[in-house]
């Protein structure tokens, strides 16, 4: 008898587990400014992109990494690498040119322009909104133009 009344609820139990939705996506945001006071140990406010990048925790499996980039001109080469699927780069300011990611890279000073870009996505599902990618090499001389980005799907 003792067994029956254990029973019910042990079926209750996994019939409510069986009924729970599947674990949704954990998204990861981080803070990017000029004026942060993070450094490589924060998980959550860096002065650079490339320093979220690099540190920022990893999303659950289906989540996305948003930067929340606040406004500034940010001197800086980027590389989103594979690793960083699902990635957001989303401009806080008033419109995308408040918030620039630029670089002054040119071919013969990065071993030709396949490496002068400004920022390098080889991360899947990369996405960006209210941002401006800018190569500000100027006019070098070289035949072949300067790039602000680069992607494998990139045409």
């Amino acid at each position: 008898m003792r067994l029956r009344m254990f029973a019910a609820p042990s079926l209750a139990l996994a019939a409510w587990l069986v009924s729970v939705p599947a674990l949704t996506a954990q998204d990861v945001h981080v803070k990017v400014s000029p004026d942060s006071k993070g450094n490589t140990s924060s998980s959550d406010d860096f002065p650079t992109i490339q320093m979220a990048m690099d540190h920022a925790p990893d999303p659950g499996p289906n989540g996305r990494l948003y930067l929340h980039i606040a406004p500034g001109t940010y001197k800086e080469r980027v590389w989103v690498s594979r690793r960083r699927a699902h990635t957001t780069f989303l401009g806080t300011g008033s419109d995308p040119s408040q918030v620039v990611i630029t670089a002054a890279r040119t071919g013969p000073t990065t071993g030709g322009t396949f490496f002068s870009e400004s920022v390098e996505i080889n991360g899947d599902d990369f996405q960006a909104d209210n941002v401006t990618f800018e190569n500000t090499a100027g006019n070098t001389g070289q035949r072949s133009k300067r790039r602000a980005m680069s992607s494998p799907t990139q045409r």
